[in-house]
């Protein structure tokens, strides 16, 4: 029986970031409005599932990962089953209410071919105040953690003085999925995810003192180390949902920690293979342990 589920499940690791609520509201559309020219759709299901910073922690949980979360949400429904959700993949979680709402993502999915016809963003860009960030950080201090994961989805979670008490209280390296608009606090991170368009817009100084995984969609991910660039690329697949993907690429590298044998290159191959499987899922979906362990396998044959 293979030893990686057990390695992975030592992994004890915080993720701080925007938590989400995803909403898939389905149905069938048989007319056109009257009042407007734009179809009406009859509802017949309503799915949800946890998005944003939520969608790493449901990928690490699913790979037996330790995870405690570090989030905001509002004082409303969504906030509630946000917190329940959590609860139910087994995860540690510190969520902090906000005023202005829970942020929820209503994807509305219907017609002959199940499409998505429409997204719908509840948004809520307020950050925590100082005295609710200090006693939220003074409550995390009782646990050590193996690595920190930043989920920055520039929503108000992520801001300078969280971002300075977070590296002050916790020695746990970071693994950051930036946005552009924090990129001056990920100086001298330990790992960086920025997808190609992120990548862009960021100012090439701050990748001479870190790693970073480019991901580049199809076109696989680009590795940057102190060893150069290197590009590893990935195999063609149907593609129904690439909602996710680079969430997954993050829980991947993280859980890829447990495992000795395997580096940064082969880091960057298993990240593809989870984030290949995940966009032919017809949903924003995750890694299940005995495929990564799969893959896993397959990249410790090669070496």
């Amino acid at each position: 029986m293979s030893k990686i589920p057990e390695m992975v499940s030592k992994l004890n690791v915080l993720v701080v970031g925007d938590i989400m609520l995803d909403e898939y509201t389905y149905g069938d559309v048989t007319r056109i409005s009257p009042e407007a020219p734009v179809p009406v759709v009859r509802v017949l299901e309503r799915t949800y599932c946890l998005g944003g910073t939520g969608n790493v922690v449901r990928n690490l949980c699913e790979l037996g990962v330790n995870v405690t979360c570090f989030s905001k949400v509002g004082d409303d429904k969504a906030g509630l089953k946000i917190t329940e959700m959590l609860e139910e993949i087994g995860c540690n979680s510190l969520m902090v209410k906000v005023p202005g709402g829970t942020i929820v993502k209503n994807r509305i999915v219907a017609g002959e071919n199940m499409f998505q016809m429409l997204r719908i963003d509840d948004e809520n860009y307020n950050s925590l105040d100082r005295k609710t960030t200090l006693s939220a950080l003074d409550i995390l201090s009782n646990n050590e953690f193996d690595y920190m994961i930043i989920s920055d989805y520039n929503k108000g979670m992520i801001n300078e003085f969280l971002f300075k008490k977070l590296r002050n209280s916790q020695m746990a390296p970071m693994i950051v999925d930036p946005k552009p608009a924090n990129q001056e606090l990920y100086k001298n991170c330990y790992i960086l995810t920025p997808n190609s368009i992120e990548d862009k817009l960021m100012n090439p100084e701050l990748f001479k003192s870190t790693v970073t995984f480019k991901t580049c969609g199809k076109d696989g991910i680009i590795l940057r180390d102190s060893t150069g660039s290197t590009h590893i690329p990935t195999e063609p697949v149907q593609v129904y949902n690439v909602s996710g993907a680079g969430d997954t690429v993050v829980a991947a590298i993280t859980a890829c920690h447990a495992i000795d044998e395997l580096d940064y290159i082969d880091y960057a191959k298993i990240a593809n293979a989870c984030a290949r499987y995940v966009v032919q899922q017809p949903k924003t979906s995750v890694v299940p342990i005995n495929e990564f362990t799969k893959i896993v396998e397959e990249i410790l044959k090669e070496k």
